[in-house]
């Protein structure tokens, strides 16, 4: 399970499993009732009628044409909290729950851009909501978007929406899996790379319209031990590169703090001894990295699976053997158009199920964030989620 740095344990409404528990962030409210959870309300503007963005036709990933009916609240306004300023409400008939749409923020994706831009984001989603009830709220510490989004989907939300990078994507797809809630993205983090493969790059505007006018999808989740992802997981190198665009990087933007990071990493890390087991076929090699891809890309653009799907039922496996330096250096910006699997120190894989054990013991991320040390196990879930599309 993953290590969050927070400071008391709480459990997840829906968590009938013990792999579902959770560490929650010091003074944070648990509590079921709505007004001490989403916090301050205020209702739109009636007279606003702007239209919305015509919808992106998309082809290609098997998206369904489903009605999704919002439904209004019925609930009578209920007292403002005003001590949770991170909080606010937008709707245009009542407070309720039911049908609503949260956004769950993290003001420091993309070194700090989405706090920056909170209150457009606020206008952006009061011109888009035309009377579906709202409600943004911003994370505390790592590991808090899974609690809101748990907490959100208990409370009736049709719509949860990580505002933030891929790491929070992941967050809040633990709080919402086994739910009837469907997972939103508004793109403001590093690297973006699910969004992107989604379809969902187009800006923030066309991203807030998605959240309330956009088509449901169902997605393939991975799961590595207890832990969801939607992106990717890996082990290794990846890892490693990962802790350290987490730690520092911050004149950097982009794909650019990922290459830092490669550079930087290089220096110091060895190859180690992996030991797998995909789909029951044993592997024993050296290598720098395995990295286990729901989506195509990584590291702000990186397309190191530019095979996979995201409605295919499997996992894709990028594995990079013992390279030298200077090797590695010369073939590095191949990752980003591709190429790179024609590499003959390259090994791609699909499988269902793999397992996985390193010698040292090896971190292991998921979706961008270190969640423990190998040994592990990868699997693929298809449809494990529906996501809204353009």
């Amino acid at each position: 399970m993953p290590l969050f740095a927070c400071a008391r344990s709480v459990k997840s409404p829906f968590a009938q499993d013990p792999a579902f528990s959770f560490t929650g962030c010091a003074g944070s409210s648990f509590e079921r009732t709505v007004p001490r959870v989403w916090g301050i309300s205020w209702e739109a503007d009636p007279t606003d009628q702007r239209p919305a963005l015509p919808a992106r036709d998309r082809t290609g990933k098997g998206a369904t044409k489903r009605a999704h009916a919002m439904h209004e609240s019925a609930e009578p306004p209920q007292p403002k909290d005003h001590a949770h300023r991170s909080r606010s409400r937008g709707t245009n008939t009542a407070v309720g729950w039911d049908g609503g749409v949260a956004v769950i923020l993290n003001p420091k994706a993309g070194r700090g851009r989405a706090g920056r831009i909170r209150r457009k984001l606020e206008r952006l989603l009061r011109e888009h909501a035309q009377g579906t009830p709202w409600t943004l709220v911003e994370t505390q510490c790592r590991g808090h978007a899974r609690e809101l989004a748990a907490e959100a989907a208990a409370n009736g939300a049709s719509v949860v929406a990580a505002g933030g990078g891929d790491g929070l994507v992941g967050e809040v797809v633990n709080g919402i899996v086994g739910t009837a809630a469907r997972l939103g993205i508004v793109p403001l983090g590093t690297g973006n790379d699910l969004a992107r493969d989604l379809g969902l790059a187009g800006g923030l505007n066309h991203a807030v319209w998605t959240l309330f006018h956009g088509t449901p999808w169902s997605m393939d989740l991975g799961k590595v031990d207890g832990w969801w992802f939607a992106n990717g997981a890996g082990c290794g190198f990846d890892a490693v590169v990962a802790q350290r665009v987490g730690a520092g990087y911050r004149w950097l933007r982009g794909s650019a703090v990922y290459v830092a990071a490669v550079l930087d990493s290089l220096r110091t890390f060895r190859a180690a001894h992996f030991s797998l087991e995909v789909d029951g076929r044993a592997l024993t090699l050296k290598a720098m990295l395995c990295y286990v891809a729901n989506s195509r890309s990584t590291g702000g653009g990186m397309r190191i699976a530019p095979n996979a799907r995201l409605d295919d039922g499997l996992l894709d496996l990028c594995i990079l053997t013992e390279v030298g330096r200077v090797e590695f250096l010369k073939s590095f910006p191949r990752v980003f158009r591709g190429t790179h699997i024609h590499h003959p120190k390259v090994l791609m894989l699909q499988a269902r199920d793999v397992h996985l054990a390193t010698d040292p013991p090896l971190p292991v991320l998921a979706d961008g964030d270190v969640i423990q040390t190998a040994p592990c196990r990868f699997t693929a879930v298809p449809a494990a989620v529906e996501v809204l599309i353009p």
